[in-house]
């Protein structure tokens, strides 16, 4: 029997020609698409490529997996299945398809604070004209952002916000002399130090054992007073409670949040009632382009496993991205 191609989608999730295009470049293999478990077990002992919407308990016993694309780019849910991370199968991920709806994700929540927009959404709720003062706003252009992950994501954004007249630095694994994105890039080692010269520290970074409860208490206090912090990483990233601390104390003057400890975030998390906090449902990475950008992703290294050449986007699963 052929071994199986997983498409892990529902019925009339994928257009047309997708099934066709899949079959073209693996004509050896059996395409099959299934999103349900009940489905996927029927298969589970000829699975040798899956992508998607596939439960990851039942990947982790097919025995000829050999390869799964994960949709998406975050790839943290490997610590719960060792069994898949310590195995000789190949992972992929969706990296570089989120550049520029993360990039205009964070770039609103920027101009939000500048032109004080989350506090005048909140006066139109209560009805109310809110006086605005010329020294209560202010430019992105001459302000400094900190950018804390510069990978596919933080290189896009970086050069967004240098063409709208900002200085950006930042902070990378490893610091590398110069490049067009950047001012300058150092190594973790420097990020108490910039932290303290930064308008706005933005968090681009993966969740992984060298990325959780990177910010601490002591890391806000070392930010500038009356600075902004933004997070589209993971909230494992970030002590929650020390940041509700600054965000009170008035050390930070604004944060912007897409992702968190616990999502959804409970209902009786202090942030909500904060005015100078904007909370997003961890949409970042949300766009009507999505399916555009990743599905030739996997049909490029589709045909690349067929024809035994080196995949691209493969995830280092010891290091978690």
């Amino acid at each position: 029997m052929q071994p199986v191609v997983l498409l892990g989608f529902g019925q009339g999730e994928l257009p047309g020609d997708a099934l066709d295009r899949v079959r073209a470049i693996a004509p050896n293999y059996e395409v099959v698409i299934a999103d349900k478990s009940d489905t996927v077990e029927k298969y589970l002992d000829r699975v040798e490529i899956a992508v998607r919407h596939v439960s990851l308990s039942l990947l982790a016993r097919a025995p000829l997996l050999r390869w799964y694309h994960h949709w998406y780019a975050g790839v943290d849910w490997l610590e719960r299945f060792p069994g898949i991370r310590e195995s000789e199968v190949t992972v992929t991920n969706a990296s570089g398809v989120h550049t520029v709806s993360v990039t205009e994700h964070l770039l609103s929540m920027m101009l939000a604070f500048a032109r004080n927009l989350h506090l005048n959404v909140r006066a139109q709720a209560r009805r109310e004209w809110r006086k605005e003062t010329m020294d209560a706003l202010f430019e992105l252009a001459g302000k400094r952002v900190l950018v804390v992950g510069l990978g596919a994501i933080g290189t896009h954004f970086a050069r967004a916000a240098q063409s709208l007249g900002m200085t950006v630095t930042a902070i990378r694994r490893h610091a590398i002399a110069s490049t067009d994105a950047a001012a300058r890039v150092y190594g973790p080692e420097h990020l108490h130090g910039e932290l303290g010269k930064a308008d706005f520290v933005v968090i681009i970074l993966p969740a992984t054992p060298d990325t959780r409860k990177l910010f601490t208490a002591r890391e806000f206090e070392a930010m500038r007073e009356g600075s902004y912090f933004i997070n589209v990483g993971r909230g494992s990233i970030v002590d929650e409670t020390a940041l509700v601390q600054a965000l009170r104390s008035g050390r930070i003057r604004g944060a912007g949040l897409d992702v968190f400890e616990t999502e959804p975030l409970p209902a009786d998390s202090p942030l909500w009632d904060m005015d100078q906090v904007i909370i997003t449902p961890h949409m970042g990475g949300y766009t009507p382009e999505y399916f555009r950008r990743s599905w030739p992703i996997f049909t490029e290294n589709l045909k690349r496993y067929v024809e035994g050449r080196p995949l691209v986007n493969v995830v280092d699963k010891g290091a978690g991205y």
